[in-house]
C-alpha cells in the first residue's frame, strides 16, 4: 500500500467467507508494518472466485485491477485453492498485477539475509524453536492470528553463546503469524506458522 491513502483502513472482499461465513463482506485487513496489510480466512479446497482490495469501508473506494489480472467480471482478481492446499497466500501491490509472494511480505526492505527462523513448521507439539542468525538482545516474540488477535507474547534476553530459544505457545490448530522484534537492530521479522494437533 505504499503511496496509497490508508487513513480509513484497508479491506478485502470477495467470494470467500468471512469469520461469520458470509461472502462479499468488507473484511478489514491487519497492518503488518512497512505498508503491508493481511487478512486470513478459511476457504474450501478446490474452490475459486473473485476478490479485490479497498482502502475505505465504502464499496466504491476500491483498487483498479489491471485488465491482465482482472480474471473475473473484467474488474476483479481471482483466487484458486488447489485440492492439495495446506494454506495459500495471495499477495499483490495495490492496483497492480505484481505479485510480491509471501517471502516479500516477511522481508524488510534492504534486508538481504533472514535474521531468524522457526521450526518445526508445521508445529505438531508444544515446543517451537526460534533460531537467530545474530544474537541481538532483548527480543520480543509475539504470535497473532491473521485477524490481529494476540495469542502469545514473551520478551527474551539472549545469552551471548545462545542462538536458539524454545517457546511453548499452547495454540490450537490453525495458521498464525510469528512476529520477532529485535530491539537492538530495530527490526521486525514475520514468519507464517502452521499448527496441526
Amino acid at each position: 500500500m505504499t503511496g496509497i491513502n490508508v487513513t480509513n483502513g484497508v479491506y478485502v472482499t470477495g467470494e470467500f467467507p468471512n469469520q461469520a461465513g458470509q461472502t462479499w463482506q468488507l473484511n478489514r485487513m491487519m497492518h503488518m508494518g512497512k505498508n503491508i496489510y493481511q487478512y486470513l480466512t478459511n476457504v474450501s479446497i478446490g474452490s475459486s472466485g473473485p476478490y479485490y482490495f479497498l482502502n475505505d469501508d465504502k464499496w466504491g473506494v476500491r483498487e483498479s485491477v489491471p485488465a491482465e489480472c482482472a480474471v473475473y467480471y473484467g474488474s476483479d482478481r481471482g483466487f484458486n485453492i488447489p485440492l492439495n492446499s495446506i494454506g495459500e497466500t495471495f499477495a499483490f501491490i495495490w492496483s497492480s498485477c505484481v505479485e510480491i509472494g509471501f517471502s516479500g511480505i516477511l522481508s524488510l526492505p534492504g534486508q538481504t539475509k533472514q535474521i531468524s527462523t522457526i521450526h518445526p513448521n508445521p508445529l505438531t507439539d508444544s515446543e517451537l524453536y526460534v533460531s537467530l542468525n545474530k544474537q541481538p538482545s532483548p527480543l520480543t516474540i509475539s504470535i497473532f492470528d491473521f485477524q490481529g488477535r494476540l495469542f502469545f507474547t514473551e520478551q527474551v534476553k539472549v545469552l551471548s553463546n545462545d542462538n536458539q530459544i524454545i517457546i511453548h505457545p499452547e495454540l490450537a490448530s490453525g495458521v498464525y503469524l510469528v512476529r520477532i522484534y529485535l530491539e537492538k537492530l530495530n527490526a521486525i521479522e514475520y514468519h507464517k506458522l502452521l499448527i496441526y494437533k
